[in-house]
């Protein structure tokens, strides 16, 4: 393709999609997903969408701030940008700001990572259409000669994330997931009713897991101080876990490392991990033993790679999250990223039909037995979305922009 390719029009669409069943853990309580989808359409009639589900408690964006930071920082962006090959849109997307610039001083910038997180996406599903260059690009990018296809492809499994309910629910839940073969389990803790779950989870995880054929992690949510988490650590130090996931509140990296020192369990960052900033001081600060990074959270593919980068030069193990409720946009680009980046083994998401009451494509992405997932390919995100799908689960009218 010749000459340049501007963009041409775009819009926002806050859905509502309902769960199947609730979801509650120490720091929230949800009967349905609110994503942003975000549709950029370019001159040529080519359409990407790119998704996020803010969160408050995890990067401080609200809806009305992603919002705000796509049409304010993101879209005069866009309106200048005339790329004329995919390496000049890989270049720009890796420009795109994680925080907000316009604050003083930048040390205290806003992150928005969330809203970054849904331009990034569909700028990249639109131009690899366009300029018909499949994602795995992305790789070249970065010249580490160890991140390129099939990544993760035959390593990742997807695990079985287990709510806050009660001990009967608990072991429903575990052995259903069981008898699908999963080896790979977190169960969120961080409540009254903790104790009584960890017992649960164990009876159903004890002998598989003695003979180191699956994993469990414990996810507090940031729920404790320092003394309650090094307790429920020695509590549980006779436990096979694999990781303690943000135990202490996210900005607390003191408190951290501290309880990284003389906990028996390795502790995981999730929310405590947002910029490559938050990555840097984690790393010279040994708080962490693992790195959680969702897409949404980080900012989408290429800062959550970046992320990746520091975590395996660290010597840092990699789990690839998601925040729950995201829809199959979400879960495609966690796909890509998971045949770009190699060395993973854990990762949550692509809860499709299990999660979820619709989604935004008529077939769904989702894990199948074992955990396992499928490899997507063609060019862009490799999943083609329904507007009328976007329509039906539409919250309020779409926001329309012309460039």
């Amino acid at each position: 393709m010749s000459g340049t390719l501007p963009a041409r029009r775009c819009s926002l669409h806050h859905l509502a999609i309902p769960f199947k069943r609730k979801v509650a853990h120490a720091a929230s309580e949800r009967m349905s997903s609110e994503p942003l989808v975000f549709q950029l359409e370019l001159a040529n009639h080519t359409i990407g969408y790119g998704e996020t589900l803010p969160r408050e408690y995890v990067t401080g964006e609200s809806i009305a701030q992603v919002r705000a930071s796509i049409e304010n920082i993101f879209m005069p962006l866009l309106i200048d940008f005339r790329p004329s090959s995919f390496g000049e849109v890989i270049e720009f997307a890796a420009e795109l700001p994680c925080v907000d610039e316009r604050a003083k001083p930048i040390e205290r910038a806003q992150p928005i990572t969330a809203a970054r997180a849904a331009v990034e996406v569909a700028v990249l599903d639109a131009y690899s259409r366009a300029f018909g260059t499949d994602l795995t690009a992305l790789a070249g990018y970065f010249e580490e000669l160890w991140l390129e296809p099939p990544g993760s492809t035959h390593t990742a499994r997807f695990a079985c994330v287990v709510p806050a309910v009660g001990p009967a629910e608990t072991k429903r839940i575990v052995r259903l997931f069981r008898l699908m073969g999963f080896r790979d389990f977190k169960l969120k803790v961080g409540d009254d009713g903790e104790a009584k779950r960890v017992k649960a989870i164990m009876v159903c995880l004890r002998r598989m897991l003695a003979k180191e054929r699956g994993t469990l992690t414990l996810d507090a949510n940031s729920a404790w101080s320092v003394d309650e988490a090094l307790t429920h650590a020695r509590n549980w130090a006779d436990l096979p876990l694999t990781a303690l996931e943000q135990p202490l509140a996210a900005k607390d990296l003191v408190s951290l490392a501290s309880l990284a020192h003389d906990c028996p369990i390795p502790l995981m960052a999730d929310e405590s991990l947002i910029t490559e900033a938050d990555a840097t001081a984690l790393i010279d600060a040994k708080a962490a033993k693992w790195f959680n990074i969702r897409l949404s959270k980080n900012g989408g593919l290429i800062p959550s790679i970046r992320l990746a980068i520091l975590a395996r030069r660290a010597g840092l193990q990699i789990q690839l999250g998601c925040m729950v409720g995201e829809t199959s946009i979400l879960s495609a680009a966690a796909r890509r990223f998971l045949q770009i980046v190699p060395g993973i083994t854990r990762c949550e998401g692509n809860y499709g039909n299990w999660l979820l009451k619709g989604d935004v494509i008529q077939k769904p992405l989702g894990f199948g037995m074992r955990g396992k997932w499928r490899t997507l390919s063609g060019y862009g995100l490799g999943i083609d979305v329904d507007s009328e799908l976007l329509d039906r689960w539409a919250l309020t009218a779409p926001q329309r922009y012309e460039f």
